[in-house]
Protein backbone atom coordinates (compact mmCIF):
# COMPACT_ATOMS: atom_id res chain seq x y z
CA UNK A 1 0.00 0.00 0.00
CA UNK A 2 2.60 2.10 0.85
CA UNK A 3 4.21 1.51 -2.66
CA UNK A 4 1.18 2.40 -4.19
CA UNK A 5 1.12 5.75 -2.29
CA UNK A 6 4.52 6.25 -3.87
CA UNK A 7 3.84 5.88 -7.29
CA UNK A 8 0.91 7.68 -7.03
CA UNK A 9 2.69 10.76 -5.23
CA UNK A 10 5.81 10.42 -7.97
CA UNK A 11 3.07 10.52 -11.22
CA UNK A 12 1.40 13.38 -9.61
CA UNK A 13 4.57 15.46 -9.24
CA UNK A 14 5.86 14.50 -12.86
CA UNK A 15 2.56 14.93 -14.50
CA UNK A 16 2.44 18.71 -12.73
CA UNK A 17 6.41 19.43 -13.62
CA UNK A 18 5.50 18.41 -17.21
CA UNK A 19 2.50 20.85 -16.99
CA UNK A 20 5.16 23.69 -15.46
CA UNK A 21 7.48 22.83 -17.96
CA UNK A 22 5.21 23.42 -21.17
CA UNK A 23 3.74 26.67 -19.58
CA UNK A 24 7.47 28.57 -18.76
CA UNK A 25 8.14 27.46 -22.00
CA UNK A 26 5.16 28.76 -24.04
CA UNK A 27 5.59 31.77 -22.04
CA UNK A 28 9.18 32.44 -23.24
CA UNK A 29 9.65 34.43 -26.82
CA UNK A 30 10.38 32.34 -29.56
CA UNK A 31 12.73 33.07 -32.26
CA UNK A 32 9.55 34.58 -34.53
CA UNK A 33 9.00 36.89 -31.23
CA UNK A 34 12.10 37.62 -28.84
CA UNK A 35 13.34 40.80 -29.62
CA UNK A 36 16.54 41.31 -31.74
CA UNK A 37 18.56 43.90 -31.82
CA UNK A 38 19.41 44.60 -35.19
CA UNK A 39 21.24 48.09 -36.84
CA UNK A 40 18.78 50.88 -37.48
CA UNK A 41 20.01 50.90 -40.96
CA UNK A 42 18.63 55.12 -40.88
CA UNK A 43 20.74 55.61 -37.40
CA UNK A 44 23.49 57.96 -37.13
CA UNK A 45 26.41 58.20 -34.82
CA UNK A 46 28.95 60.74 -33.62
CA UNK A 47 31.63 57.93 -32.97
CA UNK A 48 32.56 54.57 -34.58
CA UNK A 49 34.88 52.23 -33.09
CA UNK A 50 35.59 49.09 -34.80
CA UNK A 51 38.15 46.24 -34.60
CA UNK A 52 37.23 43.90 -37.35
CA UNK A 53 33.73 44.58 -38.51
CA UNK A 54 31.51 43.06 -37.56
CA UNK A 55 32.74 43.95 -34.18
CA UNK A 56 32.77 47.28 -33.82
CA UNK A 57 29.99 49.46 -31.91
CA UNK A 58 27.59 50.90 -32.00
CA UNK A 59 26.92 49.09 -35.60
CA UNK A 60 28.36 48.64 -38.86
CA UNK A 61 24.57 49.84 -40.94
CA UNK A 62 25.20 53.51 -39.25
CA UNK A 63 26.22 56.44 -40.69
CA UNK A 64 28.77 58.21 -39.07
CA UNK A 65 28.45 61.85 -38.31
CA UNK A 66 31.76 62.43 -36.42
CA UNK A 67 34.66 60.52 -35.88
CA UNK A 68 35.50 56.81 -36.76
CA UNK A 69 38.43 54.54 -35.73
CA UNK A 70 39.29 51.00 -37.32
CA UNK A 71 41.87 48.48 -35.51
CA UNK A 72 42.13 46.37 -38.24
CA UNK A 73 39.06 46.56 -40.54
CA UNK A 74 35.91 48.62 -40.20
CA UNK A 75 33.11 49.24 -42.45
CA UNK A 76 30.21 52.11 -42.24
CA UNK A 77 27.21 52.88 -44.82
CA UNK A 78 28.73 56.30 -44.27
CA UNK A 79 30.81 58.66 -43.16
CA UNK A 80 31.47 62.28 -42.60
CA UNK A 81 33.98 63.69 -40.65
CA UNK A 82 37.67 62.58 -39.79
CA UNK A 83 38.02 58.30 -40.46
CA UNK A 84 41.23 56.65 -39.37
CA UNK A 85 42.82 53.39 -38.76
CA UNK A 86 43.79 50.64 -40.83
CA UNK A 87 41.43 49.83 -43.41
CA UNK A 88 38.50 51.97 -43.62
CA UNK A 89 35.48 51.31 -46.04
CA UNK A 90 32.73 53.44 -46.29
CA UNK A 91 29.32 52.06 -48.73
CA UNK A 92 27.01 54.16 -50.75
CA UNK A 93 26.61 57.14 -48.38
CA UNK A 94 29.96 57.72 -49.12
CA UNK A 95 32.43 60.36 -47.06
CA UNK A 96 32.67 63.71 -46.36
CA UNK A 97 35.44 64.93 -44.93
CA UNK A 98 39.05 63.68 -43.62
CA UNK A 99 40.09 60.03 -44.05
CA UNK A 100 43.54 58.75 -42.75
CA UNK A 101 44.74 55.11 -43.15
CA UNK A 102 46.32 52.52 -44.57
CA UNK A 103 43.81 51.93 -46.90
CA UNK A 104 40.66 53.85 -47.87
CA UNK A 105 37.62 52.64 -49.60
CA UNK A 106 34.50 54.02 -50.19
CA UNK A 107 31.65 53.05 -53.08
CA UNK A 108 30.32 56.15 -53.27
CA UNK A 109 31.49 59.36 -53.40
CA UNK A 110 34.70 60.60 -51.57
CA UNK A 111 34.42 64.27 -50.75
CA UNK A 112 37.53 66.09 -48.93
CA UNK A 113 41.40 64.94 -47.98
CA UNK A 114 41.99 61.44 -48.05
CA UNK A 115 45.55 60.26 -47.32
CA UNK A 116 47.05 56.38 -47.31
CA UNK A 117 49.02 53.45 -48.77
CA UNK A 118 45.58 52.66 -50.90
CA UNK A 119 43.11 54.97 -51.68
CA UNK A 120 39.75 54.09 -53.71
CA UNK A 121 36.48 56.52 -54.17
CA UNK A 122 34.56 53.74 -56.45
CA UNK A 123 31.92 55.98 -57.62
CA UNK A 124 33.18 60.01 -57.71
CA UNK A 125 36.33 61.78 -56.14
CA UNK A 126 35.97 65.47 -55.64
CA UNK A 127 38.94 66.61 -53.57
CA UNK A 128 42.48 65.54 -52.92
CA UNK A 129 43.83 61.68 -53.04
CA UNK A 130 47.11 61.29 -51.44
CA UNK A 131 48.33 57.78 -51.61
CA UNK A 132 51.57 55.82 -51.24
CA UNK A 133 51.11 53.25 -53.76
CA UNK A 134 47.42 53.67 -55.74
CA UNK A 135 44.58 56.09 -55.60
CA UNK A 136 41.42 55.13 -57.65
CA UNK A 137 38.57 57.79 -58.66
CA UNK A 138 35.82 55.84 -60.28
CA UNK A 139 36.04 52.20 -61.76
CA UNK A 140 35.98 50.06 -64.60
CA UNK A 141 33.57 47.34 -62.95
CA UNK A 142 30.18 46.58 -64.07
CA UNK A 143 28.99 46.94 -60.68
CA UNK A 144 29.88 50.80 -60.81
CA UNK A 145 29.42 51.71 -64.66
CA UNK A 146 27.50 54.49 -64.03
CA UNK A 147 30.49 56.12 -62.59
CA UNK A 148 32.17 56.19 -66.05
CA UNK A 149 29.94 59.31 -66.24
CA UNK A 150 29.70 60.69 -62.89
CA UNK A 151 31.87 64.25 -62.70
CA UNK A 152 35.46 64.00 -60.49
CA UNK A 153 36.84 66.70 -59.79
CA UNK A 154 40.52 67.31 -58.02
CA UNK A 155 44.07 66.16 -57.31
CA UNK A 156 45.74 62.90 -57.51
CA UNK A 157 49.20 62.16 -56.03
CA UNK A 158 50.41 58.65 -55.84
CA UNK A 159 52.68 56.12 -57.53
CA UNK A 160 49.82 54.86 -59.76
CA UNK A 161 46.89 57.45 -60.29
CA UNK A 162 43.20 56.07 -62.13
CA UNK A 163 40.08 57.83 -63.17
CA UNK A 164 37.18 55.83 -64.19
CA UNK A 165 34.80 59.15 -63.57
CA UNK A 166 34.19 62.36 -66.18
CA UNK A 167 37.65 64.10 -64.00
CA UNK A 168 38.95 67.73 -64.09
CA UNK A 169 42.07 68.69 -62.68
CA UNK A 170 45.60 67.24 -62.01
CA UNK A 171 47.60 64.17 -61.60
CA UNK A 172 51.28 63.41 -60.42
CA UNK A 173 52.51 59.95 -60.01
CA UNK A 174 54.88 57.55 -61.55
CA UNK A 175 52.28 56.10 -63.74
CA UNK A 176 49.23 58.02 -64.56
CA UNK A 177 45.77 56.59 -66.26
CA UNK A 178 42.62 58.06 -67.39
CA UNK A 179 39.78 55.69 -69.19
CA UNK A 180 37.28 58.59 -69.43
CA UNK A 181 37.09 61.79 -70.14
CA UNK A 182 40.37 64.18 -68.48
CA UNK A 183 40.61 67.64 -68.50
CA UNK A 184 43.75 68.84 -66.85
CA UNK A 185 47.62 68.05 -66.57
CA UNK A 186 48.85 64.55 -66.23
CA UNK A 187 52.52 64.50 -64.82
CA UNK A 188 54.37 61.35 -64.48
CA UNK A 189 56.58 59.26 -66.04
CA UNK A 190 54.34 57.01 -67.69
CA UNK A 191 50.59 58.73 -68.70
CA UNK A 192 47.77 57.18 -70.67
CA UNK A 193 44.63 59.35 -71.42
CA UNK A 194 41.75 57.29 -73.10
CA UNK A 195 38.33 58.44 -74.02
CA UNK A 196 35.77 56.01 -73.01
CA UNK A 197 34.63 53.14 -75.84
CA UNK A 198 31.83 54.06 -78.57
CA UNK A 199 29.87 51.64 -77.77
CA UNK A 200 27.14 53.38 -75.42
CA UNK A 201 27.69 56.83 -77.76
CA UNK A 202 23.74 56.41 -78.55
CA UNK A 203 22.85 56.53 -74.48
CA UNK A 204 25.49 59.61 -74.18
CA UNK A 205 24.45 63.07 -75.20
CA UNK A 206 25.47 64.87 -77.69
CA UNK A 207 27.89 67.23 -75.64
CA UNK A 208 29.32 63.94 -74.29
CA UNK A 209 29.64 62.51 -77.74
CA UNK A 210 31.49 66.10 -78.99
CA UNK A 211 33.93 66.22 -75.99
CA UNK A 212 35.16 62.74 -76.24
CA UNK A 213 36.45 64.34 -79.64
CA UNK A 214 38.58 67.13 -78.15
CA UNK A 215 41.90 67.53 -76.77
CA UNK A 216 41.70 68.45 -73.22
CA UNK A 217 44.53 67.00 -71.40
CA UNK A 218 47.77 68.13 -71.15
CA UNK A 219 50.73 65.24 -70.64
CA UNK A 220 54.20 65.72 -69.62
CA UNK A 221 56.13 62.77 -68.83
CA UNK A 222 58.92 59.76 -70.50
CA UNK A 223 55.79 58.14 -72.33
CA UNK A 224 52.70 59.84 -73.40
CA UNK A 225 49.47 57.93 -74.70
CA UNK A 226 46.84 59.91 -75.94
CA UNK A 227 44.38 58.53 -78.83
CA UNK A 228 43.76 62.89 -79.01
CA UNK A 229 46.63 64.38 -79.07
CA UNK A 230 48.68 65.62 -81.49
CA UNK A 231 50.65 61.92 -81.53
CA UNK A 232 49.13 58.95 -80.41
CA UNK A 233 52.16 58.00 -78.45
CA UNK A 234 54.73 60.95 -77.62
CA UNK A 235 58.00 61.24 -75.66
CA UNK A 236 57.82 64.43 -73.15
CA UNK A 237 55.06 66.41 -74.01
CA UNK A 238 51.24 65.63 -75.72
CA UNK A 239 48.49 67.58 -75.46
Amino acid sequence: MLKANKFIVFLALAVAGTVFCRAAESSMPTNDSKTVSKCDCSKKTWVELGFFSPIQFPCEENVVNGFRFSAIYTYNKGVNGFDCGVICDSGTDGTNGFQLALVNRTAGAANGLTIGLINAAETEMNGVQIGGFYNQAGSDSLDHAGANFTNSAGFQCGFVNTVDAIFKGFQLGCINISNTLFSGLQLGVINLSQPPSDVFDDFHSKEFNEQKKKRSCVQIGVLNFNPNGVFPITLLLNF
